[in-house]
């Protein structure tokens, strides 16, 4: 498995997160998902790993999922006041999945 750290404070710490996750992906083993998929190419967790920065750079919320069929699912969500007063209406979220092969 790839092991990425981060320095904090001085000191190095295992690195977490939806960018580990993905890197992940290139070590399922044959068969993964009842049988079907496999080990994630590192052409698609490039790609997965591009789209993750965009969302990094908006400041979204981020989780990632392995397809059987090679494939990464990359997903955001994000929250925003909607100016409305009361009730549980006062904030919306949204989420996007992305596809990427």
């Amino acid at each position: 498995m790839s092991v990425l750290f981060t320095r904090e404070g001085g000191v190095w710490r295992p690195e977490s997160g939806t960018r580990v996750k993905i890197l992940s992906f290139m070590d399922l083993p044959d068969g993964w998902h009842f049988d079907q998929g496999g080990p994630i190419s590192l052409g698609t967790v490039s790609n997965a790993l591009n789209v993750l920065g965009l969302g990094d750079t908006l400041g979204l919320e981020s989780n990632a999922f392995p397809g059987a069929g090679g494939e990464i699912a990359v997903a955001f969500k994000w929250l925003w006041h909607t100016g409305f007063e009361g009730g549980n209406g006062d904030n919306l979220t949204a989420f996007q999945d992305i596809w990427t092969k």
